[in-house]
């Protein structure tokens, strides 16, 4: 009967010989990555943002927002998800409001005008709504240098959504943004949800300021506009946003470089030269079936 053949048993010298060799090639390999990915590949490596762990969730969800998922994504390839207050601050509308597609977000795209240069101004959703019918205040629009992934959902640090400020109706869009002024009203409104394709996430709003259009200099990562920061980059613009700006809250909650976070961006009354910016830290993220 044949026997099987014991393990040949390593000696010493080629313990230690295969141990070098291991971590030669770990090296190398290390090296090898090092080398091949690009610059900002190695930053977002170096400085990892936290994505929170999708807790899966009861059918309650499901019931409630697969169907609107699904009515307004086959409306509209565009249609991402439904942003909702706490206490209904926005969209605390009557059934005869002539808005009829209240906190539904689309994404927006950067569009190459015949020169081949960039339009980032999002001007697509100013003006029209999810419909696409023509509406002079649009409709609620994520910023065009968002990426979504092969679900549907976002996947920068910052997510950055823009809604008109009606001159005639304060209540419509993001106008009840300006709520915040107000300190004394956070704690009525102080979180929001962003549910989209089978996936909830709940934001805490940290800061409410106002953003003086002519600060921008061109560099998006020292300002609202950025959809990702580098730890630098964000405590910067952390502190404008605490120590320079006009901020109406004092909440004791910063966002970090470890965060994801919402921009809402809307306009302010005859000042041209100002943006209302509300930021919301997530700080819970579900999944649905």
């Amino acid at each position: 009967m044949a026997q099987r053949k014991g393990k040949r048993k390593l000696t010493k010298a080629g313990k230690i010989l295969i141990g070098v060799l291991s971590v030669l090639i770990i090296a190398l390999v290390g090296f090898g990555i090092s080398k091949v990915l690009p610059k900002e590949k190695k930053d977002v490596i170096d400085n990892p943002v936290t994505t929170p762990s999708a807790v899966t969730v009861s059918n309650e969800l499901s019931d409630q927002y697969n169907p609107i998922y699904e009515e307004y994504h086959t409306l509209n390839s565009d249609y991402v998800g439904k942003l909702e207050f706490k206490n209904n601050l926005l969209y605390n509308y009557s059934e005869d409001c002539e808005d009829k597609y209240p906190g539904l977000v689309v994404k927006s795209h950067i569009i190459e005008d015949e020169q081949g240069d960039v339009n980032a101004a999002n001007a697509e959703y100013l003006r029209m709504d999810i419909t696409r019918t023509d509406k002079d205040f649009g409709q609620e629009f994520m910023d065009g240098s968002n990426i979504l992934d092969k679900n549907n959902l976002p996947v920068d640090q910052n997510i950055i959504i823009y809604g008109h400020f009606v001159y005639r109706d304060h209540n419509l869009k993001f106008g009840p943004l300006h709520t915040f002024e107000d300190a004394s009203t956070y704690d009525t409104y102080d979180t929001f949800t962003l549910t989209m394709n089978h996936e909830q996430r709940t934001y805490v709003v940290t800061d409410a300021f106002f953003y003086d259009k002519n600060d921008f200099n061109g560099v998006r990562e020292e300002s609202p506009f950025a959809t990702n920061y580098t730890k630098e980059q964000l405590e910067a613009y952390m502190n404008k946003v605490k120590n320079e700006y006009d901020n109406s809250l004092d909440t004791g909650i910063t966002i970090t470089s470890e965060d994801h976070f919402i921009t809402l961006q809307t306009c302010v009354e005859n000042r041209q030269d100002l943006l209302y910016v509300v930021l919301g830290k997530e700080i819970k993220r579900e999944s649905f079936n």
